[in-house]
C-alpha cells in the first residue's frame, strides 16, 4: 500500500462526567486528525492482530494481502491505529500515552466512525485531545421585549386588577423606568394614572382587540 495521507474532522465531540451519581454530558469541540496509511512492513508487524478479523472462507494470504492499516495522528501526535481488511469492520487500537501501549477500543463501519471511537476512547481512559476551535459557553438568549405600545396608545386592560378588568385605558412607559412595562392613565382630559408596573401581557391595544372580535365572529 502507497504512503497516503487524509485529514479528517470530527465534529461536536461529547464527554460524559458522572459527579454524585449523576452523568452531564459536555460538548468538547471539534477535533481535526490525519489519517497516514501504514507500510506492508508496518502492518506485518501488526499481523498478530489483523490476521484474527480475518472474514470465515477468506484464504489467510489473501487476507493479509487485503488489510490496510492507518496511523491516527493529531498534528504529529499518535492518537491510535485502524485497521480494516476486505469486507471487515475498522477496527480501532487507541494509543495511552502514559503506558506507551495499545487498548482495543472497538470496531466501526467506517474510518470516520474508528476516528471518532479512537477519540471518545481516549477521552474516557482521561487524555484529552486540543480542539480545533473552542465551543462558545452555552447562553441563555438575551429576553426579547415584545412589542411595544407608543405613548397614547388606546388598551384594553385584562390584567389581574380587577376594579379596572375591561376598562378602556392609555399606556405610556411606567415613571420607575425600570420595570419595563407601562403606567396607564384614563383617556379622558384628567389624565389620572390608575396603575404603575402593567406588564405587556396584560394590555391589547384597542384596535386589535376589535380586529379579533371580527375575526371571531
Amino acid at each position: 500500500m502507497s504512503a497516503r495521507e487524509i485529514t479528517l474532522t470530527i465534529r461536536d465531540i461529547t464527554e460524559g462526567r458522572r459527579t454524585a451519581g449523576l452523568l452531564s454530558i459536555y460538548t468538547v469541540g471539534d477535533v481535526t486528525v490525519t489519517l497516514r496509511g501504514m507500510s506492508r512492513d508496518e502492518l506485518q508487524e501488526w499481523e498478530w492482530l489483523t490476521d484474527g478479523l480475518a472474514l470465515d472462507g477468506v484464504d489467510l494470504d489473501t487476507h493479509r494481502l487485503a488489510m490496510n492499516g492507518w496511523k491516527v495522528l493529531h498534528g504529529e501526535e499518535l492518537v491510535g491505529l485502524l485497521f480494516q481488511g476486505a469486507g471487515t469492520l475498522v477496527h480501532a487500537e487507541v494509543y495511552i500515552p502514559p503506558a506507551d501501549d495499545f487498548l482495543t477500543a472497538g470496531r466501526a463501519r467506517k474510518l470516520r466512525h474508528g476516528v471518532a471511537t479512537l477519540i471518545h476512547a481516549r477521552l474516557a481512559a482521561g487524555h484529552d485531545l486540543p480542539v480545533d476551535v473552542a465551543p462558545e459557553p452555552v447562553r441563555d438568549p438575551e429576553p426579547a421585549r415584545p412589542s411595544w405600545y407608543r405613548d397614547g396608545t388606546e388598551v384594553l386592560y385584562h390584567g389581574s386588577l380587577h376594579q379596572l378588568r375591561g376598562q378602556v385605558l392609555r399606556t405610556e412607559e411606567c415613571e420607575c423606568f425600570e420595570c419595563d412595562g407601562y403606567q396607564l392613565y384614563t383617556h379622558d382630559d384628567r389624565r389620572a394614572v390608575v396603575a404603575h408596573h402593567v406588564r405587556h401581557t396584560s394590555v391589547t391595544a384597542v384596535q386589535e382587540a376589535t380586529d379579533a372580535l371580527v375575526v371571531a365572529a
